[in-house]
């Protein structure tokens, strides 16, 4: 059985747990990328309008739809 290691990293740092994670396990490793690169501005979680804080409110309401319809 083959094992794949799949992440995504805006920053790096997940880049480099995943790599980790796929060495020790001899995995094959895929990164998901964006279609537009993430730029310094975009990643400033303290910025309310921000790419990376729009992207996280919008997440956390789907999951809210997808919990609610579970039940």
């Amino acid at each position: 059985m083959t094992t794949l290691v799949t992440y995504f990293s805006a920053s790096g740092v997940t880049k480099g747990v995943a790599e980790k994670v796929a060495n020790a396990l001899d995995a094959d490793i895929f990164e998901i990328a964006p279609e537009t690169p993430y730029t310094t501005a975009d990643l400033d979680y303290m910025d309310k309008t921000s790419r990376s804080t729009i992207e996280m409110k919008r997440i956390k309401k789907i999951n809210k739809i997808k919990a609610y319809y579970c039940f």
